[in-house]
C-alpha cells in the first residue's frame, strides 16, 4: 500500500510553465515574420508567368497550324476544331490569359483581358496594357506586354 502524501509534500509539476509557452509563441512569431514576406506576392508573379507561357503556346500552335495547313487560322477558336486540310485539332481549348483569367480572343486591342489575334499576320498579343494589368505586373517588375 502506498503511503499518502503529506500536506507539505509537493507533487512533481506536469506540463509547461507560462514562461515556456510564451517563449515558444515568440519564436513561432519571429519565424512567421521572416518566412511569410518571402512568399507574399508570389501569386502575382505566377499569373504573369502563366500569361507568358500561354502566349508562347498560342504562338507556337499558330505556327504549327500555318505550316501544316498552309494558311493561318481565322480565329484562335479555329485551333480548337478540326482544321480544313488535315482535320487535326490543334488545341483542346484556347488557354486563358493568366492575369484576368480570360480566354476571350478579339481582333482589336480593348484592354479587357484575354487575347488580341490578328488573323492577317497570325500575331497574338495580350489584351491588356501595364495599367490594365495592375498589381501583378507592378509586382513582377516586368516589361510591357507589347514587348512579349
Amino acid at each position: 500500500m502506498q503511503p499518502l502524501l503529506k500536506s507539505n509534500q509537493l507533487r512533481p509539476a506536469k506540463g509547461f510553465t507560462l514562461v515556456e509557452l510564451i517563449m515558444v509563441i515568440v519564436i513561432l512569431g519571429l519565424l512567421a515574420a521572416i518566412i511569410i514576406p518571402r512568399f507574399a506576392g508570389q501569386g502575382d508573379a505566377a499569373r504573369v508567368s502563366t500569361t507568358k507561357t500561354n502566349l508562347e503556346t498560342l504562338r507556337s500552335t499558330i505556327e504549327v497550324f500555318r505550316v501544316q495547313e498552309a494558311i493561318l487560322p481565322l480565329t484562335l477558336n479555329a485551333l480548337t476544331v478540326a482544321a480544313p486540310v488535315t482535320g487535326e485539332i490543334y488545341l483542346r481549348v484556347v488557354p486563358e490569359e493568366g492575369i484576368t483569367e480570360s480566354n476571350a480572343a478579339v481582333g482589336a486591342f480593348s484592354n479587357a483581358g484575354g487575347w488580341v489575334y490578328i488573323a492577317g499576320t497570325g500575331d497574338v498579343r495580350v489584351n491588356l496594357d501595364m495599367a490594365g494589368c495592375g498589381a501583378p505586373c507592378v509586382a513582377s517588375g516586368d516589361s510591357p506586354f507589347a514587348d512579349w
